[in-house]
C-alpha cells in the first residue's frame, strides 16, 4: 500500500490512491481493449462507427490506443511526471474511455 499508517496519509497520498487506478484501468485497460477491437474486429467496429471497411485508419487508431494502453499500465510503476506525460494526450480522445461510453 502507498501509506503505513496514517501519520503518511495526507493529501497527496491519497490523490496517489485514488488516481493508480484510474489510470491504470481507464486509460491502460481501456485503451487495450479498444486496440484489440480496432485491430482484430476492425470490420465490426468500422459498421459500428461508420466508416467504410479496410479503412487503413482503423490501424492508426488501434496503435494509437495501444500506446495509450501501455502508458496508463506502466503509470502503476512510474510515478510523477510520467502520469502528466499519461493524461495530457489521452485527454483529446474522451470518447474512447469506457465511462464516456456509459453515459
Amino acid at each position: 500500500m502507498l501509506f503505513k499508517n496514517r501519520n503518511n496519509l495526507n493529501t497527496h497520498n491519497v490523490f496517489e490512491i485514488l488516481l493508480i487506478p484510474a489510470l491504470v484501468l481507464l486509460v491502460g485497460f481501456g485503451s487495450i481493449w479498444a486496440f484489440i477491437g480496432h485491430f482484430f474486429l476492425s470490420a465490426q467496429i468500422a459498421a459500428s462507427i461508420g466508416w467504410p471497411a479496410g479503412s487503413p485508419f482503423q490501424l492508426e487508431v488501434a496503435f494509437a490506443n495501444l500506446a495509450f494502453g501501455i502508458l496508463g499500465i506502466l503509470c502503476w510503476k512510474f510515478r510523477d511526471n510520467f502520469w502528466t506525460a499519461t493524461i495530457i494526450p489521452d485527454n483529446p480522445y474522451p470518447d474512447h474511455h469506457p465511462l464516456m461510453v456509459l453515459t
